[in-house]
């Protein structure tokens, strides 16, 4: 008896939970193959449709969808896989987005000093306070470039998009430089997030590669994200194997003046020993002089 009321307050309990749950946004434009499944169900979008927190949407090869959060405004375009883990609103409000494939464009409101707003992929996390831009996780490559573009809305804050390395503590050192960012710019100062967080500013892309290596190029509006990151990427590669290459030469230059001052050195003591010698019928070398 005991375990059947047991099982019935627990039953309660889910159905409370389950009524209460609220949605976190709103579908406000799809097309194409795009699945949401939240609690075991996947369902195709559809204009309308509530997303909850711990859902996950998946789009296909033509798949786009909108949507809209109150505070923010996601797009996926297609081959993207986004979960969201965590969305909370209010003046406390917690978003965690987590893409493990294709892109997501954000639109995120300028938000208060106890709200945050962050994205991960298996490479990067990456948090804003108020910015438009764009994550991309490469699949292939195992890359992540995120991008930061001017408002369209009129608004006069800034775009910025703070990142770094995936791991414990990564959500703790991006608060950290993003309420540091903002003590500065109240104090009309610029902020330095040193070097575990990359901060990439309106108009650059930074990419952040698999092995931890992590730089910014400047944006190019006429490319796709992914594609200027492989692009930037390849060039990095390129750098790097032509210095590679010109040190080995470098170093192949210095051993060989170095052999040929030994050599010399070699043929002036040869010089000095014949030159003492007192061989018969053997004529002394001229001198120098």
């Amino acid at each position: 008896m005991k375990s059947i009321v047991l099982k019935m307050a627990g039953f309660a309990l889910f159905i409370s939970q389950v009524v209460a749950a609220e949605p976190i946004g709103k579908v406000t434009e799809t097309s194409g193959e795009v699945f949401v499944s939240h609690k075991l169900k996947k369902r195709p979008a559809a204009v309308g449709m509530e997303i909850f927190e711990k859902a996950k949407i998946k789009t296909g090869a033509d798949g786009k969808i909108v949507i809209d959060t109150g505070d923010s405004k996601l797009t996926l375009g297609e081959n993207a896989y986004l979960k969201i883990p965590k969305k909370s609103k209010g003046a406390n409000a917690d978003t965690q987005l987590d893409l493990f494939g294709g892109s997501v464009d954000f639109n995120v409101k300028k938000m208060g000093a106890e709200q945050s707003f962050r994205l991960s992929t298996p490479s990067a996390v990456a948090g804003v306070r108020g910015t438009e831009g764009t994550m991309s996780f490469d699949m292939e490559q195992g890359n992540t470039y995120t991008q930061a573009r001017a408002h369209t809305e009129g608004r006069t804050d800034k775009s910025e998009v703070w990142t770094t390395a995936p791991g414990e503590g990564a959500d703790d050192m991006l608060k950290d430089a993003i309420q540091a960012d903002r003590e500065a710019e109240s104090q009309g100062g610029d902020f330095d997030p040193g070097e575990d967080v990359v901060s990439v500013d309106e108009g650059k892309t930074g990419i952040f590669m698999a092995d931890g290596e992590a730089f910014v190029v400047d944006s190019d509006p006429n490319q796709d994200v992914t594609e200027l990151g492989r692009s930037a990427v390849q060039r990095n590669d390129d750098n790097k194997a032509k210095g590679a290459h010109a040190s080995r030469f470098a170093g192949m230059d210095a051993a060989r003046v170095a052999y040929l001052e030994d050599l010399e050195n070699r043929i002036q003591n040869i010089e000095a020993a014949v030159g003492n010698l007192d061989l018969p019928g053997v004529p002394a070398l001229p001198s120098e002089d």
